[in-house]
């Protein structure tokens, strides 16, 4: 089964580097990570050299919806072993640091009319936007970070299998959590065992509310239509082996007779 990005594209071979070449910063691996992070750069001004062993988008983006993980086998071991101090290597410390809590909410409208590159970290560090958020049409009316929020924590756990995250969240105040994860109607939150509404938060990702207090979270994706999925197939087998059934039976008595 193919990925929704080798199904909808096709990217061929590039010819192989030959000789020296000279840039400010290279990137290795064109996945959408390596991608993504080279037209940034280019965009600060550097120039950039995109350096692929394979394929372009052809090894974790072509099969995956392109998450960034350190969990990369032995590969960035062998390069410093290889090269030694040559090589400067970014290792991703705050791996926990994939879910945040807010006590300030703006609508997802006032999101996208204020949030330019000079203010968009200030509005994404400030508050969660959602659909039903306050508006704001100033970024003077945007509220100061609570010291709530500031002394608030959310940690998920390690997880055992892609469709089921389990974790911990501290609110000072009653508020939202925002994991970074694609928003989907598959998503089941559970906040200390009871079922709670996801919502779309930052235009994408699942959002949930809160209470004061210490909090136990586990989070499910069921993909949507299994179950249909599945009673359908059930019967469309049932429907099979009573025809494949009838079938014997008529052609038994046809053999009597």
């Amino acid at each position: 089964m193919g990925s929704i990005w080798s199904q909808t594209c096709s990217i061929g071979r590039r010819p192989p580097l030959r000789g020296h070449l000279k840039t400010q910063a290279a990137v290795v691996g064109a996945g959408m990570a390596g991608v993504l992070t080279a037209y940034a750069l280019q965009q600060a001004g550097l120039s950039v050299v995109v350096l692929e062993a394979g394929r372009i988008a052809g090894g974790q983006t072509q099969n995956t919806t392109a998450k960034i993980t350190s969990q990369h086998g032995l590969i960035y071991d062998k390069l410093i072993r290889k090269f030694g101090d040559n090589i400067y290597l970014y290792r991703n410390i705050r791996e926990s640091d994939v879910a945040r809590f807010y006590t300030n909410m703006i609508s997802e409208e006032s999101l996208e009319n204020l949030c330019d590159r000079e203010s968009r970290e200030r509005l994404l560090e400030n508050s969660l936007a959602l659909e039903d958020g306050e508006e704001i049409s100033d970024l003077s009316q945007l509220k100061e970070i609570s010291e709530e929020q500031k002394n608030s924590s959310v940690t998920l756990d390690a997880p055992q299998k892609d469709s089921h995250l389990t974790g911990t969240v501290s609110a000072q105040a009653d508020g939202y959590v925002l994991c970074m994860i694609p928003y989907e109607t598959g998503w089941k939150v559970t906040v200390d065992g009871e079922e709670v509404t996801t919502e779309k938060g930052d235009l994408g990702f699942v959002a949930f509310p809160v209470t004061k207090g210490e909090h136990r979270l586990a989070l499910t994706f069921h993909p949507p239509g299994l179950k249909a999925g599945t009673a359908l197939s059930v019967i469309c087998w049932l429907i099979w082996l009573t025809m494949l059934g009838y079938g014997r039976r008529k052609r038994n008595a046809g053999y009597k007779l």
